[in-house]
């Protein structure tokens, strides 16, 4: 197992699934912190960052990532995910490869970086169920109705443990804790949806090669996934 410090607020969990090892670091998504990417594992590093990230070119991402760390120092305000793919796109800029598209680079390395949120953070915003309903009622239909898709997704999954728990967690979202006069923070009730993607597709998922597996994420997702697989 990859045994990697970090800072008191954060937390890292490890397992073996499927005969895969895998690394899950949960960050507070503040606080100044020291770049642990030089100690990750070869293999498949997912980062909770937008996935349009993927089809950015090297040099667009490396650019865009030497900013928000500069920038970020002055107000103490680090992140681990950050710092990697800012690690990451300076090692594998070139002057052959910084205009070519991050997912077709990675492909070629011992480490394969991967961006893997969809959400929209305009759809699932900091702010109360009640308020999004008695605000914007046509959003908060949207935003309900893409928990109903999600339930839809889970109940394809094979029978399991994992399954059960998933479904019961959708379940509570969409009949109470997305009721009109909820106190529930939308943005909190959307972890869900990448707790799925993840699940489904890097740890339940058969057709992925890497045995070392590593996520940095918000330290929320990787509670949530320990909960969910019942580590």
């Amino acid at each position: 197992m990859n045994k990697i410090k970090v800072e008191k607020d954060s937390k890292v969990i490890n397992f073996e699934y499927n005969n895969k090892k895998y690394t899950f670091i949960g960050e507070t998504h503040s606080g100044l912190k020291i770049d642990i990417s030089p100690h990750i594992l070869n293999g498949l590093l997912i980062l909770e960052c937008p996935k349009r990230y993927n089809n950015y070119t090297i040099n667009k991402i490396s650019t865009h990532y030497k900013k928000s760390v500069k920038d970020n120092k002055i107000l103490k305000n680090e992140s681990y995910i950050d710092l990697s793919i800012l690690y990451f796109s300076k090692k594998y800029q070139t002057l052959l490869n910084k205009e070519k598209k991050l997912k077709d680079i990675v492909k070629k390395k011992n480490i394969k970086m991967i961006c893997i949120d969809e959400r929209n953070p305009t759809d699932f915003q900091k702010k109360q169920v009640r308020t999004l309903y008695k605000n914007n009622n046509e959003q908060y239909k949207i935003i309900i109705n893409i928990f109903i898709i999600l339930k839809k997704e889970i109940k394809k999954m094979k029978n399991s443990n994992i399954k059960k728990n998933l479904l019961k967690e959708i379940n509570e979202i969409i009949n109470e804790k997305m009721k009109k006069n909820s106190s529930y923070i939308v943005q909190t009730l959307s972890e869900i949806i990448l707790d799925f993607e993840i699940i489904n597709n890097y740890i339940l998922n058969d057709k992925i090669k890497e045995k070392n597996i590593t996520a940095i994420l918000g330290k929320n997702h990787v509670n949530n996934i320990k909960k969910y697989l019942n580590l």
